[in-house]
C-alpha cells in the first residue's frame, strides 16, 4: 500500500515537472518572437487644420523651401523604411465637419533616398470625414517597394465648407518590419 501511494505521488510530480518544462519553453518562445509593432513609427502635426488650408512640414535637410512653411512635426522627423520592402501607412486625426456631406482631407507623403532631396508627392492618403460630425477618421495605404526614407510633407484641406481638424491629432504612422 505504501508503494501505491509513492507511485501516485511520483506520477503527479512527473506531470508537474513536464508542465513546468512546457511553461518555460512557451515563455522563452514568447520572449524571442519579434514584437508585432516594433516597426511602428509616427509623426504628428502640432497645429490644427483650418478650413481650406494646408499644413506643410519642414523635412530633414530640406532644400525645397518653397514647399514648406517651417512647421516641425512631433515625433520622429523621418520614417526609416530601409529594411522593409513593403510599408503600411496610416493617416488620420480628429475632425469636425459642419457640412451636410462627407469631405476629404489629403495627406501627402514625401520620399527620399538620401534624406536631402525629396519627392514631395510620392504617395497620398485620402481620409474621408463623415458629414455633420466630430469624429476620428483615418485612411490606409500599402506601399510596395517603398523608398528608404518617408516623411509627412503636407496635410491639405481643400474644403470650402466647415471642416477643421484638432491640433496635435493629425498623424502619419508607418509600420515597417524587417523582411516584409
Amino acid at each position: 500500500m505504501n508503494t501505491k501511494s509513492t507511485i501516485k505521488r511520483g506520477g503527479a510530480f512527473a506531470l508537474a515537472e513536464i508542465m513546468l518544462i512546457i511553461c518555460v519553453i512557451a515563455l522563452l518562445s514568447a520572449l524571442t518572437m519579434p514584437k508585432a509593432f516594433a516597426g511602428l513609427q509616427s509623426q504628428t502635426d502640432t497645429n490644427s487644420l483650418v478650413v481650406n488650408s494646408t499644413n506643410t512640414f519642414l523635412l530633414s535637410v530640406d532644400i525645397s523651401g518653397s514647399f514648406t512653411n517651417g512647421e516641425q512635426s512631433a515625433g520622429q522627423s523621418l520614417i526609416n523604411c530601409s529594411k522593409a520592402a513593403d510599408v503600411w501607412l496610416e493617416c488620420g486625426g480628429v475632425f469636425t465637419n459642419t457640412t451636410a456631406g462627407a469631405s476629404n482631407i489629403t495627406f501627402r507623403i514625401a520620399a527620399s533616398i538620401s534624406g536631402s532631396m525629396w519627392t514631395n508627392s510620392y504617395a497620398t492618403v485620402t481620409v474621408t470625414v463623415p458629414a455633420s460630425s466630430t469624429n476620428y477618421a483615418s485612411g490606409n495605404l500599402k506601399l510596395t517597394g517603398a523608398p528608404p526614407i518617408l516623411g509627412l510633407r503636407a496635410i491639405e484641406n481643400p474644403n470650402l465648407g466647415g471642416v477643421t481638424a484638432r491640433g496635435n491629432s493629425l498623424y502619419l504612422k508607418a509600420f515597417t518590419k524587417d523582411g516584409i
